[in-house]
């Protein structure tokens, strides 16, 4: 979508509050970090601050935060004797991880400090001391003086009530209406998925399902379950010979859980039951026996009576509330044009929340060949679906690729319907300069930009040319497909 001011908005505050939700968007659907950063008291340094391994999602651009340990600043981060104090830990403009300290408190009334501009907040660590100061050079974090806390958790990204309704609001309907769009992008008090539970038949036992340790969501919080095994229950669970059902599976609390659909003779048209309110599905279990009874006890999953299909997907991000067929233009809109523009959020948020990568496909040039464009294992959401992309090396099209010599262009590196990776050449300019990445086609989903310019000495024959030649300059960037703001 593209749009300007003057054909869509009537003040700078309104047009600011659409322009949020787009950035959101542009951050995962609100979720900017996929994966957990594990904060915890250094291992190389007790003195630090660790953070594990994560993936970032800004602006479309999909970064690797590395695991790295953080030192407090000397003297600024000291806390006195008998206090208390939460520090801010989160991503600069430049993906560096930087710690800011809070006001000194009494217990229990320390705050956190708000995230400086441009920065993404990956968590907090609360600090209290008894009996001597927090030194901020010298003290160890479990020193006996010292109770560290640490809570991976980022900043909910939007809220109605920065915004004053006298600036930009007409009328309730429009209040409502943002409403609605602000808070899935907020995903508020809905716990969502930011990585794959891999769910597969068990491996200490063949009648358990296994899944993978996972992070999930809520309310700005990340929360880490680990990898486990799940029994069925007895005779509940049980599938009379020549049925099948499926089974949710599902996390309740800390503990993952499992939930049986209704039985239909051979599986035909079984469907896997609702998840009750308030929990997060992880899964599909379909089951079909035929031979035997499905003895939820005792049966193991590869038997030769059961055929058993693993799907993992959670539920779709619920945008039927967000609807503008629900309303009359004279409701809440002003001209055809804001209504064009509120259409093409709606149908953009369905987008970001439910078709997502999940993880960094970290394009960089191919090792088994130098003339493919590499990428490693990741995982991508499809209306909910959630599927293992293998690491794999991807061609050039011969001829199609070509550059002419002192030439470059940008091509995209994009999953098609299939969850193929595919590359598509843009239009090529001199030297490269002012070279744009093409659409990505209808049904494809980006995962990255890889742009090839070359020298005067040779063109780049995309069959034959490896990609660290002489006379090419590569460059690769995890990068997604993003909305644009109003102008």
């Amino acid at each position: 979508m593209s749009y300007e001011s003057k054909d869509v908005m009537h003040n700078a505050n309104l047009k600011q509050v659409i322009n949020d939700v787009i950035a959101q968007m542009n951050n995962q659907g609100g979720i900017a970090i996929v994966g957990t950063p594990a904060l915890a008291i250094g291992s190389s340094s007790k003195a630090k601050v660790l953070n594990g391994e994560f993936t970032v999602v800004r602006n479309g651009v999909v970064s690797t935060i590395a695991s790295a340990e953080t030192a407090f600043t000397a003297t600024t981060h000291d806390i006195a004797d008998g206090k208390e104090a939460i520090f801010l830990v989160y991503l600069n403009g430049s993906n560096a991880i930087t710690i800011l300290k809070g006001a000194d408190a009494d217990a229990d009334e320390a705050v956190c400090p708000d995230t400086p501009s441009g920065g993404l907040k990956i968590g907090e660590v609360k600090i209290s001391v008894t009996g001597a100061i927090f030194n901020a050079t010298t003290d160890d974090l479990d020193a006996a003086h010292v109770t560290d806390t640490y809570t991976n958790k980022t900043d909910v990204p939007l809220a109605l009530t920065d915004y004053s309704d006298k600036h930009w609001l007409y009328q309730d309907n429009l209040q409502g209406l943002l409403t609605d769009m602000i808070e899935i992008v907020a995903n508020k008090d809905v716990p969502r998925l930011v990585s794959n539970p891999n769910l597969v038949i068990g491996t200490s036992s063949k009648a358990k399902i296994k899944h993978d340790a996972f992070t999930y969501v809520l309310n700005g919080a990340f929360t880490t379950i680990t990898g486990g095994e799940v029994a069925f229950t007895a005779t509940t669970h049980d599938i009379t010979d020549g049925e099948g059902a499926v089974f949710l599976v599902y996390l309740d609390g800390s503990t993952v859980k499992l939930s049986k659909g209704t039985a239909t003779t051979g599986g035909t048209g079984a469907t896997c039951p609702a998840t009750p309110a308030g929990k997060l599905k992880l899964g599909e279990v379909k089951i079909v026996t035929s031979g035997a009874l499905f003895d939820a006890s005792t049966t193991l999953l590869d038997a030769a009576t059961v055929t058993d299909t693993y799907t993992n997907k959670t539920d779709l991000v619920a945008t039927a509330d967000f609807s503008l067929s629900s309303f009359g233009q004279e409701d809440y809109m002003y001209s055809a044009n804001f209504k064009a523009l509120l259409d093409d959020i709606e149908e953009d948020l369905n987008v970001v929340n439910n078709d997502k990568i999940l993880g960094n496909p970290t394009l960089v040039i191919g090792s088994s060949s130098k003339k493919k464009v590499k990428n490693s294992a990741f995982s991508v959401m499809r209306d909910g679906v959630m599927s293992i992309i293998a690491s794999t090396e991807t061609d050039f099209t011969a001829t199609t690729h070509d550059l002419a010599i002192s030439t470059g262009a940008v091509y995209n590196i994009y999953l098609d319907a299939t969850n193929t990776i595919k590359i598509l050449k843009g239009t090529a300019t001199a030297g490269g300069t002012g070279a744009v990445c093409p659409a990505t086609p209808s049904g494809g989903m980006k995962i990255g930009e890889v742009k090839i310019v070359v020298s005067a000495d040779a063109i780049f024959n995309a069959t034959t040319d490896d990609l660290d030649s002489a006379h090419i300059t590569d460059t690769y960037t995890n990068k997604l497909d993003v909305f644009e703001a109003i102008a």
